[in-house]
C-alpha cells in the first residue's frame, strides 16, 4: 500500500469516526487550571499580567520587552 492509498483509506474509514467523536464528545478538562495571584507579575513596560516564567530573576520587565529594548539599542548604535 502506497502513501496515497493509505491516505484515501484513512479519509474513508477513520476520519468520519474522529469527526463524530469530536462533535458529540468534545474534550472538556475536569479541572480548569487557574494561576494563583502569586504566580503572575505585571510588566512595568507593556503593562501585561504575565506568568513568572516570562520574567528573568529580579526583573521588572518581561523578556519580550527586554529583547525589544536590546534590539532598539543595537540598531541605534549601528
Amino acid at each position: 500500500m502506497n502513501k496515497e492509498e493509505y491516505i484515501t483509506q484513512f479519509r474513508e474509514q477513520m476520519l468520519p469516526k474522529y469527526i463524530e467523536l469530536a462533535e458529540f464528545d468534545p474534550y472538556i478538562p475536569e479541572k480548569i487550571i487557574k494561576l494563583h495571584p502569586i504566580d503572575v507579575q505585571k510588566c512595568s513596560v507593556c503593562g501585561e499580567l504575565l506568568a513568572l516564567t516570562a520574567f528573568n530573576e529580579d526583573d521588572y520587565m518581561c523578556r519580550r520587552c527586554k529583547n525589544n529594548l536590546k534590539q532598539k539599542k543595537r540598531h541605534k548604535s549601528s
